[in-house]
């Protein structure tokens, strides 16, 4: 599915990790000063939509909180909201509050799913209006939500991969502790689904450990849930060589 401008310009945006700079020029760098203006105006823009976001959330709380205490629909709770607002803040008209509200609600909806309102020091390219013109009704939001954590859980993933150890299958290796760290490692970063786990434990096989799986373990499909035990890793690799059964 083709999807908008907005779309990719904030895919981009969210992808990339946010790195603090500091710049360390004479004050009276009229090019220094210019940096450091645009940086902060970027940063005032950002906490604007972090306003916004925190708009957002309370909104969400309020409806849910009422919808449940009251037990009356959605529509009439937003209702008498946007009424009491449109008495409150005057300036303002019904409608015009009505669209900031649901524009915060979409804020909040987006950098909710894919870590918080941190996130949000990662536009640097993009601003509130970009998240405006995202083609919700044909599930951009929820693609790009889907989208950024998947990039995400990649980066995580590789980084964690670091510190999972290598098993080989030789003496002295204890493959309880080793599974124990593979899952150890993964819960980390959220991993849970029992396929993920086998797949990422597999590249960690080396030596006599690779060899055998590559023979004997060909029908070894799951990490820990299979029914049959047999085609679980976890299961085969401590039944293999734990001290008892080393052969």
């Amino acid at each position: 599915m083709e999807r908008s401008k907005a779309f990719y310009e904030l895919l981009k945006d969210l992808s990339v990790s946010t790195v603090e700079e500091s710049l360390e020029s004479e004050e009276n760098d009229q090019e220094v000063m210019l940096e450091r203006l645009f940086t902060k105006a970027i940063k005032a823009e950002q906490e604007a939509i972090k306003c916004w976001y925190n708009v957002g959330k309370a909104v969400r709380n309020k409806v849910e909180e009422e919808r449940n205490k009251l037990e009356i629909k959605e529509k009439s709770i937003r209702t008498k909201m946007y009424n009491e607002l449109t008495k409150r803040l005057k300036g303002f008209i019904r409608k015009v509050i009505q669209s900031k509200i649901e524009r915060s609600e979409r804020v909040y909806k987006l950098f909710k799913e894919i870590g918080g309102r941190s996130k949000i020091n990662r536009m640097k390219n993009t601003s509130m209006n970009t998240i405006i013109n995202l083609k919700e009704k044909k599930g951009e939001v929820d693609e790009l939500m889907r989208q950024v954590n998947e990039i995400e859980e990649e980066k995580n993933i590789q980084k964690i991969k670091m510190e999972i150890p290598i098993f080989y299958g030789e003496i002295g290796e204890d493959p309880k502790e080793w599974t124990n760290q593979v899952e150890k490692y993964l819960s980390k970063i959220g991993i849970k689904d029992d396929k993920r786990i086998f797949e990422i434990a597999k590249t960690h096989l080396l030596g006599n450990a690779l060899q055998w799986l590559e023979n004997e373990g060909m029908c070894i499909v799951n990490w820990n849930k299979n029914e049959i035990k047999w085609l679980n890793l976890k299961f085969r690799i401590i039944d293999k060589y734990s001290s008892n059964n080393r052969s």
